[in-house]
């Protein structure tokens, strides 16, 4: 994704959809240190929407270490959906994978949504426990199903 892609994913859908969240003075956004996501034209959109609360490389806040292991997004859902794309036959089109994506991302059942969101208190817990360093002694791996977060 280029960093105009993103700004314009940003400012299309992203921004509208905070019209119906609680978002206020003390709401935190935290994106990965992907290039698109902190080249100047992204940061520029999100700096104002979150004031001094902004997690991310060259944000407010540096991302913790292992920052990819805290969000259910990075921890579960897309080496999850990666997992069943590679089972499949390659899309031939970017409509068809887009429909693919939603169509498995629809058949993820609550209770493993749910443990996925439990498990984000034990990731953070621990990265508080480091001072925010490296969680060097935990082992993610991940099967069909789920990924697991293991304290060794």
């Amino acid at each position: 994704m280029t960093s105009e892609r993103y700004a314009h994913m940003l400012q299309d859908f992203f921004i509208a959809c905070l019209q119906g969240l609680p978002v206020n003075k003390t709401t935190y956004f935290q994106q990965d240190g992907a290039t698109s996501h902190t080249a100047k034209i992204a940061m520029n959109i999100l700096r104002p929407l979150f004031p001094g609360h902004l997690i991310s490389r060259y944000g407010d806040i540096e991302c913790p270490a292992k920052s990819p292991d805290l969000p259910v997004c990075d921890f579960y859902l897309w080496g999850h959906l990666k997992s069943v794309a590679y089972s499949a036959p390659s899309p031939r089109t970017t409509q068809e994978l887009k429909l693919r994506i939603q169509e498995d991302i629809s058949r993820i059942s609550v209770d493993v949504l749910r443990r996925a969101m439990n498990s984000v208190h034990d990731r953070l817990v621990e990265c508080e426990q480091r001072n925010g360093g490296h969680l060097e002694d935990v082992i993610i791996f991940q099967d069909h199903w789920f990924t697991y977060f293991c304290k060794c």
